[in-house]
């Protein structure tokens, strides 16, 4: 082999390996003027409370050397976990520290931010037409629960927690079992959550914020009851 040949080659391999040596110092260079933060999976109305499975990393520029401002989003999931959106959120959108209040009020914190209050329980409901109101159903809305008046003496002598007032419906005599009774969740067939993004398919299920006695009186009422979804 030619010396030239030799010194050619010498020269392309220390050409590559400069080049390699520039490209990984620009990337490193890239990297550390980059931070992660976290944005939200989905659209979160203002009013609820995060959970994990709401929330998603992005990458945002880091603040200049020798900045003394403070750094305005959240880069842990801890740090926003059971605290109460202030704002409406949307997906690809940081998420800064004025956006965040306080923690959730005492109960049980839902996959949908929603919190079943002390003193209440959550009672799922398998869904139909009448019952999603024709699929226009969301968490956080208050319904009312009707069921049939099957007979005239259930309406003049009701039992205890029985219908309390009349409504008519398709020429039906419908009762007002439950006023202002609060949608918590929706759930697919498999009960994972479709506001907390868990699930992509329909909702099979929803959940009513009730207390106990009103648990008893919704599951008697089950397989005849209807919901009507109330203005605020």
């Amino acid at each position: 082999m030619k010396r030239g040949n030799i010194y050619l080659r010498v020269g392309i391999a220390i050409i590559v390996v400069s080049v390699a040596i520039l490209v990984y110092m620009a990337w490193t260079s890239t990297q550390a003027q980059r931070r992660t933060v976290l944005t939200v999976a989905m659209r979160i109305e203002a009013g609820t409370v995060l959970t994990p499975e709401m929330l998603a990393p992005m990458e945002v520029p880091a603040p200049l050397p020798g900045s003394s401002a403070p750094f305005p989003y959240f880069g842990e999931a801890g740090q926003v976990t059971g605290r109460t959106a202030l704002v409406t959120l949307l997906p690809g959108a940081p998420l800064t520290l004025d956006a965040v209040g306080e923690p959730a009020p005492p109960g049980r914190l839902l996959p949908s931010g929603k919190v079943i209050a002390v003193g209440y329980a959550g009672l799922a409901l398998p869904t139909t037409a009448l019952r999603s109101v024709g699929g226009a159903l969301q968490v956080g809305d208050a319904v009312t629960v009707l069921v049939p008046a099957l007979a005239p003496a259930a309406v003049e002598a009701p039992a205890p927690g029985a219908p309390i007032s009349l409504r008519q419906a398709q020429g039906l005599t419908y009762t007002v079992l439950y006023s202002d009774v609060l949608v918590v969740d929706l759930r697919d067939a498999a009960g994972k959550s479709l506001i907390a993004g868990e699930a992509t398919g329909t909702a099979a299920f929803l959940v009513l914020q009730l207390t106990p006695a009103q648990v008893l009186e919704v599951a008697r009422y089950q397989d005849v009851l209807v919901l009507a979804v109330e203005a605020r």
